[in-house]
Order: structure tokens, then sequence, then C-alpha cells
């Protein structure tokens, strides 16, 4: 139940940092403005060059700012990525007891279906099934839409990730998004992507298959081989 705080944290984080340094960045060029409606006529021209050249420098250190709240955004989700997802997938795993009754097995105090379950957030006003609902949602926004995300990123500036007809990163592209394509070629930019949905198959969903049987085991195995030949044929 404690999944919407794991995938809002670093995202209300870096558009906090973001705030602050677009605040900060914008206010100076603000005071230059009023500055410039108290220069006389006759100083105007002086004003006006001083205010292009701020207005120039503001904007390079503002679009300085956002390339940096881009980069540490991105970061933070690829960095919590594989274990954000499998916390939300356990949102799905229960197990049925001889009872009759289905527990989740991140946490066996609470009891799924339309159980009532008791937190601290929101009290005894819920069932699990109203939790779960919200798990699913977060599915999308995380699981699949951080990939995604990624790879959009990584398409509306793939003609600036390399040097012109190498294989050479672009230092300026390679200093904020390097970790998510520079150890690819230039046709195989988004191949980070698919290690995304491979690290999420493969400790997250795979746990979903006939848990702690031979068939569990297999199923893993052929996955990796699956990917294994995904990677030698391709060769990103």
């Amino acid at each position: 139940v404690l999944t919407p705080v794991a995938i809002g944290g670093p995202l209300a984080l870096a558009f906090v940092v973001f705030g602050i340094m677009h605040a900060a960045l914008t206010g100076g060029r603000k005071l230059c403005v009023f500055g410039k409606k108290l220069c006389s006529e006759h100083c105007d021209r002086q004003c006006g060059t001083a205010t292009d050249a701020t207005d120039a420098g503001q904007k390079s250190r503002l679009q300085h700012a956002r390339d940096l709240s881009l980069k540490w955004l991105i970061y933070m989700l690829f960095l919590i990525y594989p274990s954000t997802s499998n916390n939300i997938l356990k949102m799905f795993d229960c197990t049925t007891l001889e009872n009759g009754k289905s527990y989740l097995k991140a946490d066996w105090s609470i009891e799924c279906g339309s159980a009532v379950v008791k937190t601290r957030g929101f009290g005894s006003s819920y069932s699990f099934d109203w939790y779960q609902g919200w798990a699913g949602f977060a599915i999308l926004v995380y699981p699949i839409g951080v990939p995604v995300f990624f790879f959009l990123v990584l398409f509306v500036t793939r003609d600036e990730l390399f040097e012109p007809g190498t294989d050479t990163p672009n230092p300026d592209k390679a200093e904020q998004l390097g970790f998510l394509y520079a150890g690819y070629d230039r046709n195989y930019y988004w191949w980070e992507v698919v290690e995304c949905f491979r690290k999420l198959i493969l400790t997250g969903l795979i746990t979903f298959v006939r848990p702690g049987t031979s068939s569990q085991l297999f199923a893993a195995v052929l996955l990796s081989q699956l990917f294994i030949v995904a990677y030698a044929r391709q060769k990103p």
C-alpha cells in the first residue's frame, strides 16, 4: 500500500529541485528588466545591451538547470526501477491458506480480497481490492511507463546522441543521458529499454509462474536463454 509513495517520492524531489533552480535563475532576470525601466533615455542603449547580455546568460544557465534536472530525474527513475516495480507487483502475490482466506505474501497480516485493510495513512476506510486497483494503475505508470519514458527521451534526441556518422557518443548528451545509451551502438541507442523489461520479467513477473516449482525455474532459464540469443544476434 506504500507503492504510490515509492513512485511519487523521487518524482516530487526532482520537480522541487527543478522549481528551486528555475526560481533562482529567473529572479535575476526580473530584477534586470525592472532596472531597465528605471534607465533614462540617454543611457537606454547601454542598459539594453547589458540586459541582452544578461538575458543570454540567464537563458544558458536556465537551460543547463533544466538539463541537469532531467538528468537526475531519469537517473533516479532508472536507479529504483527494479525495486519499485517489484514492490508494485507484490501487491498481486497472494496465497490462499487452509482456512480458505487469502493473504498477501509480502505481509501476512494483510488479507486479500474484499477484506478491509488498516493503514496509517487511510485508516480502515478501504478494502484490499481498492489498494490493488491503485497498484494496477501504478503498473502502467512505473513498470511500463518508465521504460516508455526513457525510449521517448532517447527517440526525440536520437540525432544528437552520437557524433555524426560514428558510434562515438556526443559529449554533451553523454553527460546527461550517457548511462542510458553510451554503451550501445547508434542503431541500438534504445536497447536499455529492453534491459529494463528484462529485469522486470526475470525479477518480478517470473515470481507468478508457479512459485517454488521446477516449472518456474524452467521458465526463468528459458527466458534468460531468449535474451542471450537476442544479444548474440543483434550485438547491440
